[in-house]
């Protein structure tokens, strides 16, 4: 994931996005899937406070070599079923335990 500013990322037509809650579990909570009206292809995160944005460029579409290179893996889930990241960086099950979220825009 790459998480933006929400300022920093812009949308072209926001006309053109259906939105959906991110977390099934928190359906208020304040991040929602953006997709794509015509296609449905997945294009970001938005946060409704608008404090952040977030892409998922192996997810989402976007050249991974246009990003910076991660540097810890977030919202990993043991219950879940696919494998642990083993490539030497830290792996959380939220956000790195230093992150602060900004203030809304």
């Amino acid at each position: 994931m790459a998480f933006f500013n929400y300022a920093d990322l812009s949308v072209d037509h926001p006309e053109k996005m259906n939105r959906q809650p991110f977390n099934k579990e928190n359906p208020s909570g304040p991040l929602e899937l953006c997709t794509c009206a015509d296609c449905g292809a997945a294009l970001m995160l938005d946060d409704k406070q608008k404090r952040i944005r977030v892409a998922v460029p192996n997810v989402m579409g976007y050249q991974e070599a246009s990003f910076p290179k991660p540097t810890y893996h977030a919202f990993y889930d043991a219950l879940k079923d696919y494998p642990k990241p083993s490539d030497g960086r830290p792996v959380y099950e939220g956000l790195h335990p230093d992150f602060v979220w900004p203030e809304p825009a």
